[in-house]
């Protein structure tokens, strides 16, 4: 980190500590040392601060998860992350792999669905449009959640995606996480164990609360809400 940079952080701490005092939010009670207190462990989260960045740029960095040559600052150049003369494993993943990688989670999932869940990430504006004109004329059987970010929803309900959505049995729920909202209390409280979603990454996480989860399409989600949870085996 440059100094100027370490300058300007204890330059607004100070200010803040200046601001605090002449102007307090709300009087509290005199407690001594307090203000040596409150500098020391700001010393102490700066240098912490400090040190992982000075350890990690010179000791861990070349661990990296990913490289990525010319954009992650350890990868200037290829050359700094694959040796003079070496090779890197290539792997080919297409249409084929990805939906034997699909039907692998379907078939584990059985030929009955409890509950369909849209979710991780949330819907965007265009995938709402599609769920909705994929549930017109139609309607879900079982449960059917549809998970969107607060700032689609607003969007979303001007549009009419959500009211058409909702008048085919669908829920269109905001601003929250399937699996970060009591996922396992739902499934005992519902008695839901087999779920269908085209979300991968919820497909990975959910086996952990208890589920079996069937990795589709949009498409064969919706279809499997309409048909009442049956899949074709």
């Amino acid at each position: 980190m440059k100094m100027i940079q370490i300058a300007l952080i204890v330059a607004i701490t100070a200010f803040f500590f200046v601001l605090e005092r002449v102007l307090p939010g709300r009087e509290l009670p005199e407690s001594p040392g307090w203000y040596l207190r409150a500098a020391f462990l700001n010393a102490c989260q700066i240098s912490l601060v400090l040190l992982a960045g000075a350890v990690w740029n010179h000791w861990f960095q070349r661990w990296s998860l990913f490289h990525m040559a010319g954009i992650t600052p350890e990868a200037i150049r290829i050359e700094d992350v694959v040796p003079s003369g070496g090779t890197l494993p290539s792997h080919n993943i297409d249409e084929e792999a990805i939906r034997a990688f699909r039907a692998r989670y379907a078939a584990e999932a059985g030929e009955a669905v409890d509950v369909v869940v849209f979710s991780s990430p949330q819907l965007s504006l265009l995938e709402m449009r599609d769920l909705a004109g994929m549930l017109d004329g139609r309607r879900a059987m079982v449960p059917l959640l549809a998970v969107t970010s607060p700032q689609v929803k607003p969007d979303a309900d001007r549009m009419g995606f959500t009211a058409r959505i909702e008048a085919a049995g669908g829920t269109v729920l905001s601003g929250m996480c399937f699996y970060q909202s009591y996922a396992r209390e739902m499934a005992e409280a519902n008695g839901w164990r087999r779920l269908a979603t085209n979300s991968a990454k919820l497909t990975n996480i959910l086996g952990g609360y208890g589920y079996i989860p069937a990795l589709l399409s949009m498409e064969e989600c919706v279809g499997i809400a309409c048909a009442g949870g049956k899949r074709d085996p």
